[in-house]
This record gives C-alpha cells, sequence and structure tokens, in this order.
C-alpha cells in the first residue's frame, strides 16, 4: 500500500476521533440591551402599596372601614392613576405637571397618614393620653388630600385637548341644529299664514267674511282683519324702512280703504 496513502488515512482517522472528542462551537448569540428602569417602577409601587396598604388597615381600625377604604384611593389609588395619565400620549403639558403634583400629593399623602396612624395607634396603646384629636385630625386630612385628588382629575379632563375639541364640535353641531329647527318653525309659520289668508280669501268670495269677523271679536275681542295702513303716515314709513314688508291687500278685508 502507498505510504502517502497510508499518511493521509491516518490523518484523517485523527481529525474524526478529534471531532468527536471536542463540542462543536457555539455560535454566539447577540443580545440586545433591555432598560430595566421599569424595575424601579415596581419597586417603588410595591413599596407605596405596602405602606398604604398598612395605613388603610390602621385607619379603618381606628375610625371606620369606609376612611380605610379612603386612605388606600388618596393614596397609592390615586397614585397609580396619576401615573397613568402622566404617561397619556395626548396629554399636555399642563397635564404631565398637574399629573406629576397628584402624584406627589399621593406620596406626600401615604406618608402623613401612615405616620399620624402609627402615633395614634401607639398613643391609644400607651392609654394616657386622649388620641381624639389625633384621630380628628387624621381624618379631616385625609378627607382634604382626597378632594384634591378630585379636582385634579376633575381639572385635567375638562383641560383636556381632545375634550376641549369634542366639546367645540358638539356646540357647533348643536347651533346648526337649532339653526334647522329654527327655518323648519319659519316654514310653519309662513306656510300656516299663507293657509289663513286663503281661507280668509275663500271667505271673502262667498261673502261671508263679515260673520267670521263679527264671530272672532265675539270670541277674542278684536277684529280678524286689520285696516290698511296710511302709506304717507310718518309710522308707516319708518316701519318700512326697518325692512318690512308692504302689507297684503288681504289686510283690508273689512272693506275700508288707505
Amino acid at each position: 500500500m502507498n505510504k502517502d496513502f497510508k499518511h493521509e488515512l491516518g490523518d484523517a482517522v485523527k481529525a474524526n476521533i478529534l471531532h468527536l472528542i471536542r463540542r462543536p462551537s457555539q455560535p454566539v448569540k447577540v443580545t440586545k440591551p433591555k432598560n430595566r428602569a421599569s424595575e424601579a417602577l415596581i419597586g417603588f409601587n410595591l413599596v407605596m402599596t405596602f405602606l398604604d396598604l398598612i395605613s388603610s388597615l390602621a385607619v379603618g381600625f381606628l375610625t371606620t372601614p369606609l376612611y380605610g377604604v379612603l386612605t388606600f384611593i388618596a393614596g397609592v389609588g390615586a397614585l397609580l392613576l396619576w401615573e397613568r395619565l402622566f404617561t397619556n400620549a395626548h396629554a399636555n403639558k399642563m397635564q404631565k405637571i398637574l399629573a406629576v403634583i397628584g402624584g406627589l400629593v399621593a406620596v406626600f399623602a401615604t406618608l402623613a397618614i401612615g405616620v399620624a396612624s402609627g402615633i395614634v395607634n401607639v398613643l391609644g396603646v400607651v392609654g394616657k393620653i386622649d388620641v381624639s384629636v389625633f384621630e380628628s385630625v387624621m381624618v379631616v386630612s385625609l378627607v382634604c388630600f382626597a378632594f384634591l385628588h378630585g379636582i385634579g382629575w376633575g381639572v385635567y379632563y375638562f383641560t383636556d385637548p381632545t375634550h376641549v375639541a369634542e366639546m367645540k364640535r358638539m356646540i357647533s353641531i348643536a347651533f346648526r341644529e337649532q339653526q334647522k329647527q329654527g327655518i323648519a318653525d319659519a316654514k310653519e309659520d309662513v306656510q300656516a299664514v299663507l293657509d289663513i289668508a286663503k281661507e280668509l280669501d275663500d271667505y271673502e268670495k262667498r261673502g261671508e267674511l263679515e260673520y267670521l269677523n263679527a264671530a272672532f271679536e265675539e270670541l277674542r275681542g278684536q277684529s280678524l282683519v286689520s285696516k290698511s295702513p296710511d302709506v304717507n303716515s310718518p309710522e308707516y314709513q319708518q316701519w318700512l324702512k326697518k325692512g318690512a314688508v308692504t302689507p297684503s291687500p288681504l289686510s283690508d278685508l273689512d272693506g275700508e280703504s288707505g
């Protein structure tokens, strides 16, 4: 057998054995860096939720369960809502500032009510100091915090650009509807006047207008038809200048001429 062939065959066998022994290299996976800022938000909200939960339970036991629920709403509940309002893509600069202020008020409420409830609880355990004043101050502060949040949410909504634009659109629609209704009412009035004029004309042709006028005067105390105005009078000239329409000949159906 050729020595060169043996040498090549031996090298091939060695290479095959080494390939089986060595693990093939894994392709390196390129990973993109992830933003961990959301973890800070999670930690912040967890801490605030835990503190506010303690405050809510303490206030509920010291006063009534309703005030405990109000504590949670004025604290972490308001904070979570203000966070969502701050990240609202439609919010303008004023709304974002308002959301920051609301969030700070919520954090301060959580801290203040938590500290106050702790003090009241400790003083109540000691039993040597009347805690009714502290409880009253805590409840009043809680109501004030909730009131501020409510006012802030109202201002946020009613100054929202989308809401303002929608209100302007609705006002424009309402104005157009009023115009349409006014024109429709005017058409009905004109048609009613034309119908009356035609009916009076029919009575005149039949020679019954005098009877109709007498019956109308008996019922209403005034004449059904009016006398033709004096076209030369100052009152009539002033009336024409104001854009009045010249009266119909039917206005002189009582037989008197101007």
